[in-house]
């Protein structure tokens, strides 16, 4: 009996022994598998970014097939551009996908793109129709496909009750969701599913999107919102994928691309990798040199003075005659260039002395850093140049929080990364000025401490002196919401990229401290203002040009 007692217990440990060995096995070879997919998919990501200049995550591969996904958001564009009724099959942001964008790629890279029927489902929770099924060839994300590939924690199927509106996703993967800028903004992105179709005195049609945050939200934006971030989306051929190793030549091939989308960081790892393999290849010393100094391409190099540049000089240093000859080349032409500029700023800055003297500075229009200014007025012998047209649409802060001009996102941008679009010339005529930031005149907030600024915007007593005083800034008319509505509306009035009048933010506080005043799109001054963080409000930088 004490035998058998044995025998059993030593069958039972072997067993044991068995199905631990068995399941560390089974461990082993599923974390082995998930190592090769995510190999796989590494390798197709990298394959996808070396020929089309974009960043590619592999969201799925299946039958020869790989759905990629643009990393970043590529752009700000509307889902449509009218106030109207629409569904992915007829949106104008498809046809730009399937159109502009596609004819926009490398060719090598549009012959792997497959092309794919679309299932377009109603909304789940408010039953929006999701149109016609689609065959395209690059497309946004659904709902159901972000949930799929992103992480479903069910919500989607059993709508939350907690969120405070109840009309989004918010999960343990919002985080894997989010997106950004190349600029490294997070930004909300379009997806091509319905979302909440408002009825009433407004109707209009949204598209479904997922917020700065990671969240899903199902309810969406009007279809004509400006600030939508672009995410496109493919199905690429993986058998048509050739997985050679990259050469300098290659990589450098690359960068260009990306430098060509305006992906500065990855245009510069990519010319990086190049010279780790060759250092002394000399198109990847002037491929850093353009993504160092943001231009899309060496002709672009004619605005920067870069001769003394250690790029530049181990470019000439390792260069053949002939592309030697040409890297010289660019410097002189950025030499004539810089004069060339003077000569037309000075010649400006005398057009503006004599108008100001003959009391018209009307029809004075100042190109200045790819934009035209209009000029408002003369100062101690400073022009004062306003943005003709709204340059992009852009939160005055990217949180909703309190501000004043001093502390928000925007006037970081406006002095930094937008100023640096300027050329050295035209720099060197921009004045630093200090601006006086006055509370505002009908609620009280406060506007904070003065600045010293190059680039600005403009203030409502600014916008009152220089486009007309009615005397309702002193006089607050009964209106609601209170705004200053008077015979200089149409005055006011700026244009948006799409040659559509659109709301411009000034720098004064609005109603409280997390609120900032701003220009209505028919020209009426909303002294209170709308949420700091609005993506509905243009940029119309001002600026002192020294005379």
């Amino acid at each position: 009996m004490k035998l058998l007692k044995i025998g059993i217990v030593l069958l039972v440990v072997a067993g044991l022994g068995f199905y631990f060995v068995s399941a560390n096995n089974s461990a082993k070879l599923a974390e082995e598998k998930r190592l090769e997919e995510e190999n796989e998919k590494e390798k197709i990501s990298e394959q996808a970014r070396l020929m089309s200049g974009y960043d590619w995550r592999v969201l799925d591969v299946q039958n020869d097939r790989a759905l990629l996904l643009c990393a970043n958001v590529i752009e700000k564009r509307p889902y449509n551009k009218d106030e109207k009724d629409v569904t992915w099959e007829t949106c104008e942001l498809r046809g730009y996908l399937n159109g502009e964008f596609y004819n926009k790629l490398p060719g090598d890279f549009k012959a792997k793109i497959a092309e794919t029927k679309l299932a377009n489902d109603n909304n789940q929770w408010y039953g929006t129709s999701g149109g016609n099924a689609t065959t395209d060839k690059i497309f946004l994300l659904s709902i159901e496909e972000v949930v799929r590939y992103f992480g479903d924690s069910g919500q989607l199927k059993k709508r939350p009750t907690s969120n405070i509106l109840n009309n989004d996703i918010r999960d343990q993967y919002s985080s894997a969701r989010i997106a950004k800028e190349v600029n490294g903004d997070a930004l909300r992105w379009w997806l091509r599913s319905p979302g909440l179709r408002v009825s009433g005195p407004l109707t209009f049609e949204s598209a479904a999107a997922v917020d700065s945050a990671g969240h899903v939200c199902l309810d969406g934006n009007a279809v004509f919102y400006l600030n939508g971030g672009v995410r496109p989306a493919l199905w690429v051929d993986v058998k048509s994928l050739t997985f050679a190793e990259p050469t300098a030549e290659s990589l450098v091939k690359s960068g260009l691309l990306f430098l060509g989308n305006s992906d500065w960081k990855l245009a510069g790892e990519y010319f990086g990798r190049a010279l780790d393999i060759d250092p002394e290849y000399a198109p990847a010393y002037m491929g850093k040199l353009c993504a160092a100094l943001k231009v899309n391409h060496e002709d672009g190099l004619e605005d920067h003075t870069f001769a003394e540049n250690e790029d530049y000089q181990k470019a000439l240093r390792f260069a053949d005659a002939d592309y030697r000859a040409k890297l010289e080349g660019y410097v002189k032409a950025s030499e004539e260039k810089r004069m060339e500029k003077e000569k037309m700023l000075e010649q400006i800055s005398a057009q503006i002395r004599e108008q100001h003297e003959r009391g018209d500075l009307s029809e004075i229009v100042v190109h200045m850093g790819g934009y035209d200014w209009r000029v408002l007025g003369v100062q101690n012998d400073s022009a004062l140049l306003l943005c003709v047209n709204i340059i992009e649409n852009r939160p005055y802060n990217k949180e909703k929080k309190d501000v004043t001009w001093e502390t928000c996102g925007l006037r970081g941008y406006l002095n930094g990364e937008f100023y640096d679009k300027f050329s050295e010339a035209e720099k060197a005529k921009i004045a630093e000025t200090t601006i006086q930031n006055e509370n505002n005149q009908w609620y009280g907030t406060s506007g904070g401490n003065p600045t010293n600024d190059k680039i600005f915007l403009l203030s409502i007593e600014e916008i009152v002196e220089y486009f007309g005083d009615s005397g309702q800034l002193k006089n607050r008319p009964n209106s609601n919401p209170p705004y200053i509505g008077d015979q200089y509306d149409s005055e006011r009035i700026a244009k948006d990229k799409a040659d559509k009048a659109s709301g411009w933010w000034l720098r004064s506080p609005g109603s409280n401290s997390n609120g900032a005043a701003c220009v209505f799109d028919k020209g009426g001054i909303y002294v209170g203002g709308p949420t700091v963080n609005s993506g509905n409000c243009g940029v119309r930088p001002a600026l002192w040009l020294n005379l």
